[in-house]
């Protein structure tokens, strides 16, 4: 059996399983920040679906449940992760990448992308804390939270 693409391309289903699949199993893991950003809503709630039917046990990263996307920086002061700062500082330095190209680049593999305080309301900081958080909050904390979620028939 096989999927037609809207440009007329044939996909074997078994490869679109198997896609499927990977996404599923690395979807907490490193590669979360590259393929989350493109995942539709919809789709989301269907790999959800499929997590939970495979074998083991069935896991979620932080903000998954509500489908929070990753956090961008603006500047690299904005960063916490060790690993980032380094990374910014070696490859604006040694390597000449410009600053805003190094940025993005943390931005889609960092680690602290995916660590932004969960969101819990509409209120400052997400509801998340009264003082200061330790990373910024993800500017989309007003339509994706936890209390707009549960309201929602057909959130994740």
């Amino acid at each position: 059996m096989k999927i037609l693409l809207k440009k007329g391309i044939k996909i074997p289903l078994g490869l679109i399983a198997a896609v499927v699949i990977l996404i599923i199993l690395f979807q907490s893991s490193y590669f979360k920040s590259l393929a989350k950003q493109k995942i539709t809503i919809e789709n989301r709630q269907m790999l959800a679906t499929l997590l939970l039917t495979l074998r083991g046990t069935p896991y979620l990263y932080q903000g998954d449940e509500i489908g929070m996307t990753n956090l961008h920086f603006n500047t690299i002061g904005e960063c916490r992760d060790i690993e980032s700062i380094n990374f910014y500082q070696s490859i604006t330095t040694e390597a000449g990448w410009r600053k805003t190209d190094a940025l993005k680049a943390i931005s889609a593999v960092g680690r602290d992308n995916a660590r932004s305080p969960i969101q819990w309301n509409k209120s400052r900081n997400a509801g998340f804390t009264k003082g200061k958080p330790w990373l910024k909050i993800n500017p989309n904390y007003q339509t994706v939270n936890v209390a707009d979620q549960l309201q929602d028939q057909d959130s994740i």
